[in-house]
């Protein structure tokens, strides 16, 4: 618990921002990592993804719109976690 206690939205945002450009629906792994962290810490991560879904955007102009398209993923895990971070990109 340590380890997720000390993790800052920094930490995350230089990391997982390169892991969606390269494939947005790792956002599935984003969102699992975000819970992990709620469950074991309490802790509210939804402005840590904010920003990194923020970082994404500035590094790659395309990213919003292919994110966008996981909407309608086959896996419903990654069409449900693109559907919840579409929220915290507005």
């Amino acid at each position: 618990m340590a380890v997720a206690s000390a993790m800052t939205p920094v930490l995350l945002q230089e990391h997982w921002a390169s892991i969606l450009i390269a494939e947005p629906s790792n956002v599935r792994w984003l969102m699992q990592s975000a819970l992990w962290i709620r469950d074991n810490t309490g802790r509210d991560c939804r402005e840590d993804i904010a920003l990194v879904l923020a970082e994404a955007v500035r590094r790659d102009s395309s990213f919003k719109v292919r994110l966008s398209a996981k909407t309608d993923d086959p896996d419903p895990e990654v069409a449900q976690a693109a559907r919840y971070v579409q929220g915290l990109l507005e």
